[in-house]
């Protein structure tokens, strides 16, 4: 069940950046995954760029909107952070960047997150219901 809502989000957000707006949303997902990283994991630049395999200075320049995260780097932050992509891209997605009609799956996603990082045997439940 969980899996299905976040993989479903992931697809809409992706969706979302092919939009008219996709250099403009691709800059600031990118910049909201590096500060989300940095401010979880408190991280700095550098170690977060050892992690993934770029540079300190390409790093910045993501969290100073100068550039973007490719899907290969997304994939690198999933890896580096045990954190699947999907729940990173639910986490930093901004309520402004979502369609009106997707906004109440948003809501009860987020919820099932918090559900699930409050209690984690929570998790063990949807485990074996799958």
């Amino acid at each position: 069940f969980i899996v299905n809502y976040i993989y479903f989000f992931k697809q809409k957000v992706l969706v979302f950046c092919m939009s008219k707006y996709k250099h403009e949303a691709k800059i600031e997902l990118s910049k909201d995954i590096i500060e989300y990283i940095h401010d979880t994991f408190e991280d700095n630049y550098r170690q977060i760029g050892q992690k993934i395999g770029l540079s300190r200075s390409l790093i910045s320049q993501i969290h100073n909107s100068k550039r973007d995260l490719t899907l290969e780097n997304l994939l690198k932050i999933e890896r580096a952070y045990e954190i699947p992509l999907s729940e990173i891209l639910l986490k930093v997605t901004k309520d402004k960047n979502i369609p009106e009609k997707l906004k109440p799956r948003y809501k009860t996603a987020r919820r099932i997150l918090d559900l699930l990082e409050s209690d984690p045997s929570l998790l063990e439940v949807f485990q074996r219901e799958m």
